[in-house]
């Protein structure tokens, strides 16, 4: 097998390649085209990285002169790894270096801009162990499990630095927006000598006037006392939406939980409890009202039938519970579930409009929420063995929730090709 360079006209290369066919075995001659390729991709990578050096002249940055002190560096692609003699800049004082190269090629630590995507997209979804095996099984790439993890980091932070200032376009779908629910919920991440901690999942819903929803933004933010980091994000995504859809009609949707309703009462039109919450009660409740099992299932039924079908039902519901409650003679622990049910209920009646709310296709249920809480956050930091600290969750769920939100991840890549990161 040999690959070389035949012709560079500007733009245009011309590589030759020969591999060595298995007649025999088609599994082996696809192992030889894939190293043939990846050859051919490192031949290929070091022309097009040798594009975005100088020539050597000296340059003068921010009113200094600096002069160049050449040296190779090695660089990893999604081929192989590139040995490049590149220009080292750096003023006779000494000090920090400049290397044009790596700052217009977008180098993000000493990863191509494609490879630092395919590592930490891939990243997004699995465990560095698993990008690992990948990568050598699949793709002839052998690739250390902490190179991995840093360049993923490292993407990471810059999505963190690029919160406030980068903006990213919705899908074409989302024009015939009518309504927009905001949820936000919690989950539990094993963080390193503190335990378990609450991380923050928030959506951003956007749905056509039928009920369809028609896209899906996604938040995430590491345990944090106080969750201000996140509100402030979250408040943000909500202000860039309304610009883009003043005329929606905006829907709280969430759990029971006092901190989510302080929040998301000062962004929406209308506050909805999340129905399947309510109906958990109405489980617990059914205890209450018979001993026998068949009986409390089908008293429980009965009780979401009515709880979502009429229009007084929730408020009917609760005049059931506390007349029970008082005339009833109840067991120790058939009272305590039954309180449980009213407390929750008196707190909430006024977020149960679920007839009137279907009736205009409103969502009822955040459980685009509590999906988010496991499919962003429980399943890829809660796997075995793992513990995070907070700055590298952090990091994990920035690329998770761009990957995870349509066209964002697209959009972030473009952003890094246009602007380059952070030095």
């Amino acid at each position: 097998m040999e690959s070389k360079i035949i012709k560079k006209d500007g733009n245009r290369l011309t590589l030759e390649v020969q591999i060595l066919l298995d007649p025999n075995s088609m599994l082996n001659s696809e192992e030889q085209i894939q190293k043939a390729l990846n050859e051919v991709g490192v031949l290929a990578t070091q022309t097009a990285l040798s594009q975005f050096d100088t020539d050597g002249s000296s340059i003068e940055l921010e009113g200094k002169k600096y002069t160049s002190k050449g040296k190779k560096k090695v660089y990893e692609n999604s081929y192989g790894p590139v040995s490049v003699y590149r220009h080292v800049y750096q003023s006779s004082q000494g000090g920090s270096t400049y290397v044009p190269l790596e700052e217009d090629a977008r180098i993000i630590r000493n990863a191509t801009p494609h490879f630092a995507r395919q590592l930490s997209s891939k990243y997004a979804e699995v465990s560095a162990q698993s990008v690992q095996k990948d990568l050598k099984n699949n793709h002839g790439r052998k690739i250390s499990v902490d190179y991995i993890q840093k360049i993923s980091n490292e993407v990471g932070e810059v999505v963190e630095v690029k919160k406030r200032s980068w903006t990213y376009s919705l899908p074409a779908q989302t024009l015939d927006t009518q309504i927009i629910s905001i949820g936000r919920d919690g989950a539990m991440m094993p963080i390193r000598s503190q335990g378990y901690r609450e991380t923050m999942s928030g959506t951003i819903g956007f749905y056509n006037a039928e009920g369809e929803r028609l896209h899906t933004i996604y938040l995430a933010q590491a345990p944090e006392y106080g969750k201000a980091d996140f509100n402030a994000h979250f408040t943000r995504e909500i202000e860039q939406v309304k610009t883009l859809f003043p005329n929606a009609t905006y829907i709280g949707l969430a759990d029971g939980a006092k901190e989510n309703w302080t929040y998301l009462e000062e962004h929406v039109d209308k506050c909805i409890l999340d129905y399947w919450h309510a109906c958990e009660y109405l489980t617990k409740a059914s205890k209450a009202f018979s001993r026998s099992k068949s009986e409390q299932t089908q008293w429980a039924a009965n009780a979401r039938k009515q709880l979502k079908k009429n229009k007084t039902g929730p408020k009917a519901l609760l005049r059931q519970m506390n007349k029970q409650s008082r005339e009833a003679k109840l067991s120790k622990a058939a009272r305590k579930e039954l309180d449980k049910a009213i407390t929750y209920f008196k707190n909430h009646v006024h977020q149960m409009s679920y007839k009137e709310s279907k009736a205009q296709n409103y969502p009822i249920g955040s459980g685009v929420t509590e999906a988010a809480c496991k499919v962003i956050v429980k399943q890829r930091t809660n796997q075995s063995g793992m513990r995070w600290t907070i700055p590298k969750s952090q990091n994990v769920l920035n690329i998770r929730t761009l990957h995870r939100t349509e066209g964002r991840w697209q959009q972030f890549w473009r952003k890094i090709d246009a602007y380059g990161v952070a030095a």
